[in-house]
Order: structure tokens, then C-alpha cells, then sequence
């Protein structure tokens, strides 16, 4: 990247990094409370995200996901010439980060 674009890309990665902080707040008190006014508030929302608790589940669930996607990716390599149990690891391997992080972040907010 050019010089004078680095700002823009600081910028950018610092939004990126808050809207993903976000995001699954948001999810977790819509779906306790199932009203889009109390996900969206953000100060709710901020109030949330800002405690301990959440932010080490947002590190741990990281490290979970990364974890469980090198298991993925390293079956889908051994299993390549099969054509079909990559596709299998690879849906296995997606569900159960969703279900397990979700779990995480809803017993966290």
C-alpha cells in the first residue's frame, strides 16, 4: 500500500475490530430479549462488551476458532482425493465453531 493510504487502512481495521466486538452482543441480547431497540442500543451493547468477562470469551473464542479451523483444514488436506470429506470436515468443523463461540458469548453477555 502507498504511504498516504496507510491511515485509511488503520481506520478501516479499527472499525472492522470494533463492528466484529459488537456484532455478537448484539445477537445475544436480541435473541434474550427478541427486540431489535435493546440489540442496537449501543450503549447497552458497549456496556456489555466493555467488561472482563466478554472480552477474555472474545479472546478464547478466537483461539477456539483458529484451533478448530487448522484441525479442519489439515483433514480436508488428508483427505483431498476423496472429494467429498472435505466438504463434510469443512460443514462439521463450521457448525460447531458457530454453536460453541455462540454458546461462549451468550453465557458471557
Amino acid at each position: 500500500p502507498s504511504p498516504e493510504s496507510i491511515p485509511t487502512l488503520i481506520l478501516f481495521l479499527v472499525l472492522v475490530l470494533i463492528t466484529i466486538l459488537l456484532i455478537p452482543v448484539a445477537l445475544v441480547i436480541y435473541a434474550k430479549e427478541e427486540s431489535f431497540t435493546k440489540a442496537f442500543n449501543l450503549k447497552i451493547v458497549i456496556k456489555k462488551v466493555l467488561t472482563k468477562k466478554y472480552l477474555l470469551t472474545f479472546i478464547i473464542a478466537g483461539a477456539y476458532t483458529i484451533l478448530v479451523s487448522l484441525v479442519a483444514a489439515y483433514l480436508n488436506i488428508l483427505t483431498q482425493p476423496t472429494i467429498i470429506l472435505p466438504w463434510l470436515f469443512s460443514a462439521i468443523s463450521n457448525t460447531l465453531i458457530a454453536t460453541t463461540v455462540m454458546t461462549m458469548y451468550a453465557k458471557a453477555v
